[in-house]
């Protein structure tokens, strides 16, 4: 029943939408509330565990940022996407479409690739036109002491959706969330559940149709989740977290 609840939620069902088919179709009868709860309870299981994943990296990465209501406010969701895996490699919700907001993202990119130690992996960026990811790209990758080098990553500033060096992979994925976004309404906390349970679906439940395969298995993550996909993450996620981040063979 949970796997139904997340998998509903995930493709854009809303909360009241999926406690009338609780109801509709197996008499059970929970409030919209009672839903969300679940979602967060869930995303709080299931968080440490997707971090501790580590996907194969091409070096490249796209960026891009979209609005996101929440309590009422607009705010900016900044992502970045690998585009040879499709990998959602991190987002950050930001107030303002800014040179903070960027910054924090490149920081938490820098940081997801391991960029920022000793292998330096990031090669080029591609990002669209706005003026916050220039200065956030020279303040992290060419400014910064921890994560500058000599060969610093390649930036493809102002790339549009066609061209030789375009933005569209990334696009594309923000259009999608932003079609979740709408149908809630807005968010009612910084914090929802619904954007890393969205990563969560994106990267390893869901099968990519221009990839034939989630993002998780092209970035060489194979977990054999089973046919109940959501199901076996959780599981994976429980074990993880009762044995303090070591990952240990749980099924046969």
């Amino acid at each position: 029943m949970i796997s139904l609840i997340l998998s509903m939620h995930c493709r854009n069902v809303s909360l009241r939408g999926i406690a009338a088919t609780l109801n509709e179709t197996f008499d059970i009868k929970v409030s919209y509330q009672t839903i969300h709860n679940y979602l967060r309870r869930y995303e709080k299981l299931l968080s440490d565990y997707m971090n501790s994943l580590k996907p194969k990296f091409s070096g490249n990465v796209n960026v891009d940022e979209l609005f996101v209501k929440i309590d009422g406010q607009m705010k900016y969701l900044f992502a970045a996407l690998d585009p040879n895996t499709r990998y959602l490699l991190c987002t950050i919700l930001s107030q303002k479409r800014d040179h903070k907001g960027a910054r924090q993202l490149f920081h938490k990119l820098s940081e997801v690739t391991a960029h920022n130690k000793i292998n330096h992996t990031i090669k080029t960026i591609t990002s669209d036109a706005l003026l916050a990811y220039k200065s956030a790209y020279k303040a992290e990758f060419l400014n910064d002491v921890a994560t500058k080098t000599e060969n610093p990553p390649k930036h493809n500033f102002a790339s549009g959706i066609r061209g030789l060096v375009d933005n569209n992979i990334m696009e594309r994925v923000n259009n999608t969330l932003s079609g979740r976004e709408k149908n809630y309404r807005g968010l009612n906390v910084d914090d929802t559940p619904m954007i890393p349970l969205f990563a969560a679906y994106y990267n390893l439940v869901r099968e990519h149709q221009a990839i034939g395969k989630t993002p998780a298995k092209a970035a060489g993550i194979d977990l054999k989740l089973g046919h109940d996909k959501w199901n076996g993450l959780i599981k994976r996620a429980h074990i993880y977290n009762k044995t303090g981040g070591k990952i240990r063979v749980w099924e046969k």
